[in-house]
């Protein structure tokens, strides 16, 4: 139970130092060709939720096709949705759309603009992220919550001890 405790707060605590290098760099952190991303709109349920943590991995620009999820940058924000048509001129573009959403993007995307596909998504973990205003209040949760868990820990090991020596009694 411990070492399942403790690899969801390593991986927690990874999250947040990944988060932490992209707010400082202003772009996203790329660890081993991987990005991590919070997604905070509802434009591709049911598939990935507000809350969600999206993993992608760069890929090669022949290597995306129609059904990919992919996370790219527009002119303002960063957004995963999926591709629905490639167009190609003299140049690719890429014609997305949220499946939550009714029409296309109106915009083309280049593959210079696309940060990843996405590889996994991790359920709600980005709420952490989501409603903290700093990455320091983050930091400060995510402490607290490992705290929790080392108290909990703390009580089962008492509760263990304390049957051990009713049991040698």
């Amino acid at each position: 139970m411990g070492r399942i405790i403790f690899f969801i707060v390593a991986i927690v605590v990874i999250f947040n130092l990944i988060l932490l290098v992209q707010k400082i760099q202003n772009k996203p952190a790329s660890i081993f060709g991987y990005k991590v991303f919070v997604v905070i709109s509802g434009s591709m349920e049911p598939n990935i939720h507000v809350g969600d943590i999206v993993i992608t991995k760069n890929v090669d620009e022949e290597n995306i096709k129609i059904g990919d999820v992919i996370t790219f940058n527009n002119d303002k924000y960063t957004i995963t949705h999926r591709v629905i048509d490639i167009i190609q001129d003299d140049e690719i573009f890429y014609k997305t759309k949220g499946d939550h959403n009714s029409v296309a993007d109106k915009d083309l995307i280049k593959y210079n603009n696309i940060e990843g596909v996405c590889k996994f998504r991790i359920e709600k973990i980005g709420v952490i992220f989501m409603h903290s205003k700093s990455i320091i209040r983050a930091i400060i949760i995510l402490c607290i919550f490992y705290l929790m868990i080392k108290i909990i820990e703390r009580k089962n090991e008492m509760k263990l001890e304390k049957n051990n020596r009713n049991i040698m009694k």
